[in-house]
C-alpha cells in the first residue's frame, strides 16, 4: 500500500486544527458564576408589585421583602453587590432569565414539571405555600363547591404566567377566563366586579384578606402544595452547584426562618427532607 505523505501530513494538521477549535470554544464557556465574580454584581429578577411580604417596594420605593432580604443574602455570599431586575409580571420571570438580563430568578416561581423544561430549579425550595381562592366578601359564592356548580356563570381572573393557569383549567374548565398582566390587576377587578373569582399564593391572600377585610374575602380551604424555589438556566453546573448550596444552607443554619418569620410573622412549614440544624 503507498502512503501519501502529503495527504496524511494535511489530515494531520487539519486534525490538530479541529481540536484547537473545539478545545478553544470549551475554554470561552466561562461559567456565570466567575463572569458574577469579575463583574462584581449578582443580577436577580425579582417581582415587586404582587405580594407585600416576599418582594414589593417600601415607602422611598426601595426594594425589600423575604426575597429581597434572600438576594442580598446570596450577593453577601458571593462577595459582590445586587442587582435587582424587576419584572413588572409574573409571565416575564422566565423570558428575563433565558435572554440573559439576569442570573437567577428570586421571585416566587413555585416549581413545576412545565417550568422544568425551560429552567433549572434549586433541588430545595425557600418557602413552601398553597394557593387559594379569593372572591368579594358580598358575593354569592361562599365555598368552592359552589363556584363549581356555577362555572358556567363564572368569569375567572388569573394572572398571566402564574400558577393561576393551571388552578383555573382543573377547577373551572367551563368558566370565562379573563388574564391580567399581574395580580394586583387582577384583584383590581375583583374588587370593581369585573370578575367573580380569582386565585393567588395563600400566603399573598391571608394578607390581602387582612389589609382588604370589607373589599376580599378568601374561599375557605388551601388548593394543595406550592414549592417555591429560585431557578437558573441550564447549561451551567458549576453556577447552579453553588446557588443549590446557598438555598440548601440558607435553609439548613435559620436564616430561613429568622427572614420568614420577620416578614410573615409565623415560622415556615417545614422543608421536605430537609432537616434544619437547631
Amino acid at each position: 500500500m503507498i502512503i501519501n505523505k502529503k495527504l496524511v501530513g494535511c489530515l494531520l494538521i487539519i486534525a490538530i486544527l479541529l481540536a484547537s477549535l473545539i478545545m478553544g470554544s470549551f475554554a470561552q464557556e466561562e461559567s456565570i458564576l466567575d463572569q458574577i465574580l469579575k463583574r462584581g454584581t449578582v443580577r436577580v429578577a425579582m417581582v415587586l408589585v404582587s405580594n407585600p411580604m416576599m418582594g414589593f417596594k417600601n415607602e422611598k420605593g426601595e426594594p425589600t421583602g423575604f426575597e429581597y432580604d434572600i438576594a442580598m443574602l446570596l450577593a453577601e455570599k458571593l462577595g459582590v453587590k445586587l442587582e435587582v431586575v424587576e419584572c413588572m409580571s409574573g409571565s416575564t420571570r422566565i423570558p428575563t432569565l433565558q435572554a440573559k438580563k439576569v442570573d437567577i430568578i428570586i421571585a416566587g416561581l413555585t416549581r413545576s414539571l412545565e417550568r422544568a423544561k425551560s429552567v433549572a430549579y434549586m433541588d430545595v425550595p425557600y418557602y413552601m405555600s398553597g394557593f387559594k381562592l379569593i372572591v368579594r366578601p358580598d358575593s354569592p359564592y361562599k365555598t368552592l363547591e359552589d363556584l363549581q356548580a356555577n362555572e358556567a356563570k363564572l368569569k375567572v381572573g388569573i394572572d398571566r404566567g402564574g400558577m393561576a393557569e393551571q388552578w383555573a383549567a382543573k377547577l373551572f374548565p367551563n368558566a370565562q377566563v379573563l388574564r391580567f398582566e399581574s395580580i394586583p390587576d387582577a384583584y383590581l377587578a375583583l374588587g370593581k366586579g369585573l370578575i367573580d373569582v380569582m386565585g393567588n399564593d395563600a400566603i399573598a391572600a391571608n394578607f390581602q384578606e387582612a389589609a382588604n377585610p370589607g373589599k376580599f374575602k378568601n374561599v375557605p380551604g388551601v388548593l394543595g402544595t406550592e414549592e417555591i424555589a429560585a431557578a437558573v438556566a441550564y447549561g451551567d453546573f458549576k453556577w447552579w452547584s453553588w446557588c443549590n448550596l446557598f438555598f440548601h444552607e440558607f435553609n439548613a443554619y435559620g436564616e430561613n426562618k429568622r427572614l420568614y418569620t420577620k416578614y410573615v410573622g409565623s415560622v415556615p412549614e417545614q422543608i421536605i427532607d430537609y432537616t434544619e440544624i437547631k
